[in-house]
């Protein structure tokens, strides 16, 4: 699942053939916050509720914070070449902006996800206050008229904290799916896996896009494509089926040494860091006199990405993965790691 939502995330921030699946643009954050809640563990004591949050500001937030605080250098230091793609080293940069929008270093966008992960964890915990099936149920179906009120809010394009709030309400509402799925994991996989439910599931979306309009949004401004907000959840969550059957059929073809599985285990580096190798990709075209500075300081910039996509897309996968097995074999002399393991 992890392989799958990669994929289309990178494919989101680059090219995606028309033929190739359902938009991005329709289920790929969803699918993540609905993976984290699939694997969601809930503790019923307040001791073990407190070091679960304890675990995740450090392996979360500080990450973040520290991966920040890289890019923010590097976009300093890129910015003395004429390359503009965000604000400079300063207190709001690096701690405030990043829980509103986090667009304080272009390079860095994608890692909203992480602030909302998060924060998403930490109310899971807090409002999952029993591990029972019968407890799921009630905190989901009480969840519910919350997502949607703050979802129908985000339609006002906020740029301001309650940005995050929606996007909050929107990755809560699927990441408590997740939690469901997880609970009714047996049942639900024999219904999904039948190729005629995928086909059911299929038709469905395409109905609802024909007949409703735009099923595609960009959450990362709480933004929603159609002022029917329903159809765009409806048929996300359809997608999300059909993408875990998809995941349930790929997992019993691959092994475990394969390199879609490899994909998967490092999306954290592939998510955090393809925006910089397409970067990196664009600074050859400039070498190769294709492109200008002012293109480079152009966010989500791709030359002639119809045809040079699987250049962008292939590299945005690789490059980090070659950084994850770098950084991974020497973490081991670095403290700073260390102490957040």
């Amino acid at each position: 699942m992890l392989f799958w939502g990669i994929l289309f995330v990178v494919i989101g921030h680059c090219y995606q053939s028309q033929w190739f699946f359902f938009s991005a643009y329709a289920f790929h954050m969803p699918f993540f916050f609905f993976i984290s809640g699939y694997l969601f563990k809930i503790s019923e004591k307040a001791g073990g509720k407190a070091s679960l949050i304890v675990k995740k500001i450090r392996k979360q937030l500080i990450p973040f914070l520290l991966i920040n605080l890289s890019f923010g250098i590097i976009t300093v230091i890129i910015g003395l070449f004429g390359i503009k793609l965000g604000g400079g080293l300063n207190f709001t940069n690096l701690f405030i902006e990043p829980f509103i929008s986090n667009h304080q270093y272009t390079l860095n966008i994608a890692s909203w996800f992480l602030v909302s992960l998060f924060l998403v964890n930490i109310i899971a915990q807090l409002i999952n206050l029993k591990s029972s099936r019968k407890s799921k149920i009630i905190v989901f179906v009480i969840l519910i008229p919350i997502a949607l009120f703050l979802i129908q809010k985000g339609l006002n394009n906020y740029h301001d904290y309650r940005l995050t709030i929606v996007r909050t309400g929107f990755a809560l509402l699927f990441f408590q799916v997740g939690v469901l799925f997880k609970e009714f994991k047996d049942t639900v996989t024999g219904f999904l896996k039948q190729p005629l439910t995928i086909a059911l599931l299929w038709g469905a979306v395409i109905f609802l896009n024909n007949a409703f309009g735009n099923i595609q949004y960009a959450i990362v401004w709480g933004n929603i494509g159609n002022n029917i907000i329903i159809v765009p959840l409806i048929t996300t969550f359809l997608i999300i089926c059909i993408s875990f059957a998809i995941c349930y059929h790929i997992s019993n073809i691959v092994k475990d040494n394969s390199f879609i599985i490899k994909i998967g285990q490092r999306s954290f580096f592939i998510m955090v860091l393809h925006l910089s190798a397409f970067f990196l990709v664009n600074v050859v075209f400039y070498w190769l006199g294709k492109v200008t500075i002012a293109d480079l300081s152009t966010p989500y910039f791709a030359y002639k990405v119809n045809i040079y996509f699987p250049i962008y897309e292939s590299l945005g996968i690789l490059l980090p993965m070659l950084f994850a097995v770098v950084f991974l074999r020497v973490k081991e002399k670095l403290p700073i790691v260390r102490s957040l393991r």
